[in-house]
């Protein structure tokens, strides 16, 4: 203890170290999200800016202002990667991988807070599955 001062090393916290069960949940979290995202895909082309974002996906066009472009690059490249589907079904696809993966990492930011697995897991599968979250992970 400094003297003075309340201050005590042991009383900083540490860092919190990956093991491997928070790599296995985490792996979890995107596997079990990806499988209820893939199970409610849109599977096909939907209305408004979804449709327009397909579209410039696939002809690597300008969607309206501001453009989106790495959000178009990415969605090429995943169309042209996944050779099944329609174009609008694969940058659907696209967006149901990305929102897991964003689980997965929500998972172990909320691990690194918290420290505890269940707390963290129960916060990123209610995240996970939350309307706004869901309805964006299944359209492009």
């Amino acid at each position: 203890m400094i003297a003075g001062t309340s201050y005590d090393r042991r009383a900083i916290a540490r860092p919190a170290t990956l093991g491997a069960t928070q790599i296995g949940v985490a792996l979890g979290v995107v596997l079990a999200s990806f499988a209820v995202y893939l199970i409610t895909l849109a599977p096909t082309v939907q209305w408004g800016d979804r449709a327009e974002l397909a579209t410039a996906a696939d002809h690597l066009g300008i969607p309206h202002p501001p453009g989106y472009p790495l959000y178009t690059l990415l969605a090429k490249l995943f169309t042209v990667a996944v050779p099944f589907g329609d174009v609008a079904y694969r940058v659907n696809l696209m967006s149901a991988v990305f929102a897991s993966l964003a689980m997965g990492t929500l998972y172990l930011l909320a691990f690194g807070m918290v420290r505890r697995i269940v707390p963290a897991l129960l916060a990123t599968m209610t995240i996970a599955f939350s309307r706004d979250i869901w309805s964006s992970a299944v359209v492009a």
